[in-house]
């Protein structure tokens, strides 16, 4: 079975090393391949393929079908994604809501095939349903919304920088074996993320919660939407960074991600976080520079994520969700 990849690289160069902010501030390597079986793929695009088969799902009730106006106290939370309450319930839910076109419908229905193969993972967020907007009150947006859990610690980033104080070496082991497990359930099942990092891995109840997979949400969007949109190179793959080779991201590439959201996990602060993100420091990132090893973090830690993660082919997911495992243990 061929592995379905939540990206693609695109033809990326920098012509410049003054365009070299720019280069990273628009990658467009996290692009859908289409997961239709269908031979032509001209006639789904122009088709209403997926809106059918949207409907057809929906009326055969294999997806539950949530009724807008049973949603209560709408709020946005983030760009197109809203929080509600439903019905007489406290907890909130969220809501993934997509522009009316026939190319976000193939994203919504990509993207709940996804939810299916994994939704039974306890750190991937859960899927509920889905809905049709019905009013105003989100703006610009009148047609289908997923209803998804709420994760009440927003990004992983923005948790480390509230609780992080809070946090003993199990609860950040925790946090690494719970990120481990869940990359490698999406492994098992064929599906690359590409775009591992601190912005779009949630944290609901302390526990890590796998989101977004890259099908709906356009890179451009979370580029603009960071505080330093040139810092998630960071996150990617050295090999990826090498203009010279056409190198393609992969499973290892996830791996390498894992490693460094693991430092992330250890410190509490982004990598390379003081400094300037520019040629010379992703060049060095290719060339093998990591971030130096956060003062009382212990040596089988550093192993994991330093000594293994980083050599990408040298270990496997498997391996560390059964090490990491053992030393919580």
């Amino acid at each position: 079975m061929c592995p379905i990849y939540i990206c693609r690289s695109a033809n990326i160069y920098i012509k410049s090393y003054i365009n070299f902010y720019h280069f990273f501030s628009s990658l467009n390597f996290y692009i859908l391949r289409k997961l239709s079986k269908m031979s032509n793929d001209a006639e789904i695009k122009n088709s209403d393929y997926y809106i059918d088969l949207l409907e057809k799902l929906i009326t055969e009730e294999r997806i539950i079908y949530y009724k807008y106006s049973d949603f209560k106290n709408v709020q946005q939370i983030k760009g197109n994604v809203f929080r509600a309450t439903w019905k007489s319930a406290d907890t909130f839910l969220a809501l993934k809501s997509f522009n009316n076109n026939k190319k976000a419908t193939q994203k919504i229905v990509n993207e709940i095939n996804l939810y299916k193969k994994v939704d039974l993972h306890p750190n991937v967020l859960k899927f509920h349903g889905i809905t049709k907007i019905e009013t105003d009150v989100i703006h610009h947006i009148d047609n289908y919304s997923l209803v998804l859990e709420y994760a009440d610690s927003g990004t992983l980033k923005t948790y480390l920088n509230n609780h992080f104080s809070e946090l003993d070496w199990n609860d950040k082991f925790r946090l690494a074996l719970q990120l481990a497990s869940v990359v490698e359930c999406l492994h098992e099942f064929d599906i690359i993320h590409c775009n591992l990092n601190a912005n779009n891995i949630l944290v609901h109840q302390k526990n890590i919660k796998l989101a977004d997979f890259g099908l709906s949400k356009n890179i451009d969007k979370e580029f603009e939407e960071s505080n330093d949109p040139s810092k998630l190179f960071a996150y990617v793959d050295p090999k990826f960074l090498n203009q010279e080779q056409n190198y393609e991201l992969n499973e290892k590439s996830d791996v390498y991600s894992v490693g460094v959201l693991m430092w992330q996990i250890s410190s509490g602060h982004q990598p390379f976080n003081n400094e300037l993100a520019d040629y010379d420091l992703a060049h060095e990132i290719m060339d093998g520079r990591r971030e130096n090893d956060v003062k009382g973090t212990p040596t089988e830690y550093i192993n994991l994520y330093r000594g293994k993660l980083y050599k990408l082919h040298l270990f496997f997911l498997g391996n560390l969700f059964k090490l990491i495992n053992s030393f919580i243990q």
